[in-house]
């Protein structure tokens, strides 16, 4: 299934919620799976982030440790940690939080909002017109 994400930390610190707004939003499929981390020497589950369909492809975002804080018809949180380089090319790992959203309702809500910006255009115009009637007091 399709999800818009937002990463919900920069470098494992909190982004202000005033901010979140402005993210880049990525959007792909999401996977949630065990797999065996070499570094940690152990399993662990790990959710990807495919935005390329391609089976070959790699996934735009990877969380290891995934845990899912929230799930609800149209949000799902979900943390643990994603892994870097540092300038040294040592790995650094940061804690991380995806606030994702299914595509179906980003969707929904766009025409939602489409049909009613619509409505109020056409509302405007009638009091405009009506307005436009009316002799001016003076």
């Amino acid at each position: 299934m399709q999800y818009e994400v937002i990463t919900a930390r920069e470098q494992g610190r909190i982004v202000p919620r005033w901010q979140i707004a402005t993210r880049k939003k990525h959007v792909g499929d999401f996977f949630l799976a065990e797999e065996r981390d070499p570094v940690l020497s152990r399993t662990c589950r790990v959710a990807h982030l495919r935005c390329d369909p391609s089976p070959f492809a790699k996934p735009a975002l990877i969380l290891w440790d995934a845990i899912v804080l929230m799930a609800k018809p149209d949000l799902i949180v979900v943390t643990g940690f994603e892994q870097a380089q540092d300038n040294g090319g040592n790995r650094c790992d940061h804690a991380q939080t995806w606030v994702m959203v299914p595509m179906d309702y980003v969707m929904e809500e766009k025409a939602r909002t489409a049909a009613f910006e619509a409505r109020e255009r056409e509302r405007v115009a009638a009091w405009e017109a009506e307005n436009a009637k009316r002799p001016s007091g003076g």
